[in-house]
């Protein structure tokens, strides 16, 4: 079963199709077809290991691996999208800025100042968290008993987050 995995034939046509959905979703600057294809291998090996059974590995192979890009584009739409809510709403007139190693810069920052408003935007912008899930989660209760005072808390609290994240940012901008 490995074996027709490693198969050459099948391996080419996974990396033509994974650079192709890299260059669709234009993130071929970040990954490459070879890292997507070791992803869906270590899949692969994790699943046969468990003792399940796949009858068409080439269906299999490109279906692993287009959940594998998708989940990255999810990641990069994520960290564009709290980069755009930061710039957009601090009046920077730079709005263009891609640079997502100051990004980095300002969460780190953030992390080391404010622990909890670091763990709050994680957890909203990359774990995909609802507002509702974080407050149950941070006060150990299911989603249904978090009350709207409690819930309304936790959301003013991600609002002064990205207030925090916004300064941090200016003041990296001003350096």
């Amino acid at each position: 079963m490995q074996q027709d995995f490693l198969n050459s034939s099948n391996r080419e046509k996974a990396l033509t199709f994974f650079n192709n959905l890299l260059r669709y979703y234009n993130l071929n600057h970040l990954y490459d077809g070879e890292s997507i294809y070791h992803e869906v291998f270590l899949k692969y090996r994790k699943f046969c290991d468990s003792g399940g059974e796949i009858e068409n590995i080439e269906g299999w192979m490109m279906a692993a691996g287009k959940y594998q890009v998708l989940s990255y584009v999810k990641q990069d739409i994520k960290k564009r999208k709290l980069l755009n809510d930061i710039i957009t709403t601090s009046g920077s007139v730079d709005k263009s800025i891609k640079n997502f190693s100051l990004l980095h810069q300002v969460l780190m920052k953030l992390k080391q100042e404010k622990p909890d408003y670091y763990r709050l935007i994680f957890l909203y912008y990359f774990r995909e968290y609802s507002w509702s899930k974080i407050a149950a989660s941070e006060l150990k209760k299911p989603i249904y008993q978090v009350s709207k005072k409690e819930l309304c808390k936790y959301r003013k609290r991600g609002s002064r987050a990205i207030k925090r994240l916004r300064k941090n940012y200016l003041k990296l901008l001003e350096k």
